[in-house]
């Protein structure tokens, strides 16, 4: 089973996406070489390496709590992205204080985050809003950004199941 994004979904990740990262957006990128025996794709490897990201940026504010599940606590950060026309875009990152110290303050230090881009729908009074974000796997701190290099890159797996709107 594939995984199939609305139209909408899609057309805000282009908008938000397209102007800084390398796009591919076919069929089993990450996941189309993983078989079982029976040469069947394991759903559990293909949910994990579904939809990956790598971003590198500044974070620019401090960690705000999101939720919890199961005992585990994550929070919400902002990251300042460079785009390769050489613009900026904040990007919301979703990390598990598990993963980092949320206490601290990060603010000013350069990451690459590695992770997945996931959505959801916040339901507030009577309206749905979609929430687009980067789940982050990894987080390393860097020193300095590579320059003239594609360091932000989304790989897709999934449907367009209507044309795009521009």
């Amino acid at each position: 089973m594939a995984y199939r994004a609305c139209r909408r979904c899609l057309n805000v990740l282009l908008r938000k996406f397209a102007q800084y990262t390398d796009i591919t957006t076919k069929r089993n990128t990450f996941c189309g070489n993983v078989k079982s025996e029976k040469g069947e794709q394991n759903m559990v490897d293909k949910v994990i390496e579904n939809n990956q990201v790598i971003i590198m940026g500044e974070i620019v504010d401090d960690f705000t709590y999101s939720h919890e599940i199961f005992g585990e606590a994550f929070y919400m950060v902002n990251i300042r992205v460079e785009r390769l026309s050489d613009s900026e875009d904040l990007i919301p990152v979703m990390v598990s204080e598990r993963l980092l110290d949320v206490t601290k303050d990060y603010k000013g230090l350069k990451i690459e985050v590695v992770g997945q881009f996931r959505s959801y729908n916040r339901h507030e009074e009577k309206k749905n809003k979609l929430v687009l974000s980067v789940f982050a796997r990894e987080i390393d701190f860097v020193d300095e950004m590579p320059e003239n290099s594609k360091t932000n890159q989304i790989f897709l797996d999934g449907f367009i199941c209507k044309p795009p709107i521009y």
